[in-house]
């Protein structure tokens, strides 16, 4: 099975691999929802509680805190 890595805390997108056994896509900072595709500039970041991706650009990203992912800005989007 496939399965793509994020960052715990921050959700950006780690790499992908494959596993066999079900324990390891139960872990923290896996899942089996694959990324959409994304384009030079810009990298996607997981929501694990919604279980999707959004892709961000590299710029915001790098402002981004844990405190802003715990509060999002709801006028953004």
């Amino acid at each position: 099975m496939k399965i793509y890595y994020f960052h715990p805390k921050t959700g950006i997108f780690q790499g992908e691999g494959y596993e066999i056994d079900r324990w390891a896509i139960e872990g923290e900072g896996i899942t089996t929802v694959p990324p959409p595709a994304w384009e030079k500039g810009t990298i996607p970041v997981f929501e694990p509680i919604q279980a999707v991706w959004s892709i961000v650009s590299i710029s915001k990203t790098a402002l981004l805190t844990d405190d802003d992912r715990s509060n999002p800005d709801p006028g953004e989007g």
